[in-house]
């Protein structure tokens, strides 16, 4: 490869930050998790899913924190 091509192939590697794509991704996941459980948990157990939904999204604030 030229140096050209070197130089060119690097810049083209972003960084990412971790810190400012994990509040959104704490809270799809969460989401994400409360909906697969409502799949499967009984109906008497459903009320626990609001839970999980606030935690999750609790999760998420302490992460932009």
């Amino acid at each position: 490869m030229t140096a050209n091509a070197t130089s060119l192939a690097t810049s083209l590697v972003q960084s990412v930050d971790w810190l400012a794509v994990a509040p959104p991704t704490i809270a799809a996941l969460a989401g994400l998790a409360v909906l697969v459980a409502d799949l499967f948990l009984p109906e008497h157990r459903k009320h626990l899913l609001g839970w999980g939904a606030i935690a999750g999204l609790a999760l998420a604030a302490l992460a932009l924190l």
